[in-house]
């Protein structure tokens, strides 16, 4: 088990060093859809945010807010 583990990143590894610029290519294909979503990506960092919609506590708050 430990020599064919040992063969098999052996060979992973020799593909990486002999065909470099295949790899960047798939790691950039790989990386391209979740790049192109991050300006998507909003923060809610109000407390409102971290509570359930029906949540005692917030319609409670909400309502205070109202006032």
């Amino acid at each position: 088990m430990h020599k064919k583990l040992e063969t098999l990143m052996g060979r992973f590894g020799a593909f990486l060093a002999y065909n470099p610029l295949k790899v960047i290519v798939v790691v950039l294909l790989l990386l391209a859809i979740p790049i192109s979503h991050v300006p998507q990506i909003k923060m809610d960092t109000s407390t409102e945010g971290f509570m359930h919609p029906e949540d005692p506590v917030l319609i409670e708050y909400n309502k205070f807010r109202v006032q």
